[in-house]
């Protein structure tokens, strides 16, 4: 193990721990991508970006592309945990809209994250880029936008 990835998981601060994590997933070889899918969650805790703040500027040290890229790149990370395609979905949603929000183009985002993605996560994320439009708008997954506090807009769910 490098040194590098050895202080991300010794790291105090699991927020940027996480965010480390995926620079180096999206930087480094395909031997290390693999060797993170095998191990994940390393036996540590780790902090995400906020999911309804993706959009948003003011407060966060990280930027909304590092925060959409890190926040679509779990998927590819925890390749080897089950889950639910409809969780997926909506979070694909929700970063896909997100991106929409901050002026960013989804598809650059996306298929950042499909070049490093193991092959059923890439698969995920090609087919919802191919929907149509209303099949990645908001409405379609109960979602809504909301302005906040900063007159920056979250995304959250309209229930």
């Amino acid at each position: 193990m490098n040194k590098n990835f050895r202080e991300i998981l010794e790291s105090d601060d699991r927020y940027k721990a996480y965010m480390s994590l995926v620079d180096l997933y999206m930087k480094d070889t395909p031997e290390l991508r693999a060797y993170v899918n095998r191990q994940w969650d390393f036996g540590v805790k780790w902090v995400y970006p906020n999911q309804k703040r993706l959009a948003c500027a003011k407060g966060e040290i990280f930027s909304r592309e590092e925060r959409l890229r890190a926040s679509l790149a779990y998927d590819a990370i925890s390749a080897k945990y089950e889950s639910d395609i409809r969780e997926n979905l909506i979070a694909y949603a929700v970063i896909y809209n997100s991106c929409l929000y901050a002026s960013i183009k989804p598809n650059v985002i996306f298929t950042q994250v499909i070049n490093v993605a193991p092959k059923e996560v890439a698969d995920s994320l090609r087919r919802f880029l191919a929907r149509p439009s209303q099949g990645k708008d908001m409405a379609a997954f109960m979602l809504k936008a909301v302005k906040n506090a900063d007159d920056e807009t979250e995304i959250q769910l309209n229930i």
